[in-house]
């Protein structure tokens, strides 16, 4: 029976590339997380540092994988990347078809070198096929089948209008330097081990990868979880700015890709769900490396998760953030529901126990306490609910008097 590769299976066998790499483990672990997330990936750092080694060791991995590598720079045309618009078809018809075939519609995985140096404009014009997968003319929408695109570059682009490019690159990793002589040494025997050959595992099948992120976005984030993540993330956003540290760590759009990166940890750990303490990994999903900046968004992100799930504690405890969780969930049902004069009945999980109406919902709530961020999030879904009942009983009154 041919074996199928998992997504732990993928996530090792990227992993074990760092035979080949010194320096680039946490650069790997982002890597397989973009793979097993259909996201991107941008490595910045001074030429020399192995980005393009990088690219060219997770190419081998898939076979079967159609790869797209351009070099980039100031004089690359979006035709150069896309494809030519066909001019007999413009000439006769007056439409606008490109002929998109062996460029990054077409591809699964785009090896993009030097991306800073083709410019903002260019990277804009990129940015519906990074964001979307479709390629948009007056005419015609392609359907692209890009899975992943890597970028590398010798710096890191700034201004206000390569923003909106950073948004699409949920990785970010800053190449390391060799400082020591260990280092240096490291480097000269993964040289003389990618000159071999040899790596440790190739001829994954692109669709067992295929399968892998299926699976991936089919697996369930517990309303729970997803209420703990909101409140990292509030309370990560709140010590950053308190830094002065760069937006870009984590902007709205990297956000809400983060339950995708928790269902790959799951599937990574053999889970069925995403639990509380996978939520520490996702400081991989912060840009990576020895800038001063990147490590101190790290340590600020594993400082909140120590508080949110303190790893002391026993996962039991938890089930108060899975029930909150619920109620939240149920909250923001009602919000769209119509609005009668029934009674309100609240279901808890792990418990037989019913709330019912605001009466016992306020009563429940009032009993939450213990952890920092158990406390505001009861406060939170406290105040939400608050504001419900009441928005219910005046749409509630509107409506009976008509």
């Amino acid at each position: 029976m041919e074996r199928r590769y998992t997504a732990k299976d993928i996530f090792e066998a990227v992993l074990d590339l760092r035979a080949f790499l010194v320096g680039y483990d946490d650069a790997l672990v982002q890597a397989a997380l973009a793979l097993l997330t259909r996201n991107h990936m941008f490595i910045v750092g001074p030429t020399g540092q192995g980005k393009s080694t990088l690219l060219t060791l997770l190419a081998d991995l898939f076979e079967d994988a159609v790869l797209f590598r351009p070099q980039l720079s100031a004089f690359t045309v979006p035709d150069h990347l896309i494809g030519p618009p066909i001019p007999s078809v413009y000439r006769r018809e007056g439409r606008q078809i490109y002929y998109v075939e062996g460029g990054i519609c077409d591809a699964h995985f785009a090896l993009m070198e030097e991306w800073p140096d083709a410019g903002v404009a260019l990277a804009r014009a990129l940015n519906t096929i990074l964001l979307e997968r479709r390629f948009v003319t007056k005419d015609q929408v392609y359907v692209c089948r890009l899975h992943s695109a890597f970028m590398t570059g010798n710096h890191m682009p700034q201004g206000e209008q390569w923003e909106a490019v950073k948004a699409r690159q949920m990785f970010v990793f800053q190449a390391p330097r060799l400082k020591t002589i260990a280092t240096r040494f490291c480097a000269m025997e993964a040289a003389d081990r990618r000159g071999s050959g040899k790596y440790p595992a190739q001829g994954i099948p692109y669709r067992d990868l295929e399968t892998a992120c299926r699976e991936v976005e089919q697996t369930r984030v517990s309303s729970g979880i997803k209420l703990v993540l909101a409140w990292c993330l509030h309370r990560f956003e709140e010590r950053c700015s308190a830094r002065a540290l760069p937006g870009h760590l984590m902007n709205t759009r990297s956000q809400n890709n983060l339950l995708n990166v928790l269902r790959a940890v799951a599937r990574i750990k053999e889970c069925r769900e995403p639990h509380y303490e996978h939520l520490r990994c996702l400081e991989h999903a912060l840009p990576g490396g020895e800038t001063p900046e990147y490590q101190e968004a790290r340590r600020i992100w594993r400082e909140v998760c120590e508080m949110a799930v303190p790893s002391q504690k026993h996962l039991q405890e938890f089930r108060r953030y899975d029930q909150l969780g619920a109620l939240m969930d149920q909250i923001n049902r009602l919000r769209a529901a119509p609005a009668t004069a029934g009674e309100i009945i609240f279901e808890l999980p792990y418990t037989a126990l019913k709330l019912f109406g605001e009466t016992g919902f306020n009563d429940w709530i009032a009993e939450c306490k213990g952890l920092t961020a158990l406390g505001e999030l009861a406060e939170e879904v406290r105040r939400t609910g608050t504001e419900i009942f009441r928005e219910r009983g005046r749409r509630w009154r509107a409506g009976s008097t008509l």
